[in-house]
């Protein structure tokens, strides 16, 4: 498998056999050439048995402060200023990233799970499972 990038994506080449001659297909999306992350503190993580962060976990009305990361597609952090869109149940908001991050505040009157998605043009979405207790 080749990657190639091309604009704002990267796309996935392969090499197939039509008819017995070689033919290079391209278009198949990999992923975008930015993305988004959402983190949160260690401190307020659930772990796994091997000690990696399952999902961050807060209490009914704790704050828990949470940062957006504007990254390339291996991870390296981009150093932009965008405005991002974060989903969050049936809430929509903007948050102002300066030099590829920003920081915002989750809060839950009531306990559950809640999926949080950042979002931006041609970029990956950014998603996070934060776990409300009692």
């Amino acid at each position: 498998m080749i990657l190639k990038q091309v604009g704002n994506e990267i796309l996935k080449m392969e090499t197939i056999k039509v008819d017995g001659a070689e033919a290079v297909t391209m278009g198949t999306h990999y992923c975008f050439t930015r993305k988004l992350a959402i983190e949160s503190s260690l401190e307020s993580a659930k772990l796994d048995d091997k000690g990696n962060i399952i999902s961050p976990t807060a209490f009914v009305n704790e704050i828990l402060p949470l940062r957006v990361r504007l990254l390339d597609w291996q991870g390296g952090q981009v150093k932009d200023d965008v405005t991002v869109t974060l989903l969050a149940e049936d809430s929509e908001s903007t948050l102002e990233l300066v030099d590829g991050g920003g920081d915002f505040d989750f809060l839950s009157e009531v306990p559950g799970e809640f999926t949080i998605i950042a979002r931006y043009p041609f970029c990956d979405d950014g998603k996070l499972v934060v776990t409300v207790d009692e």
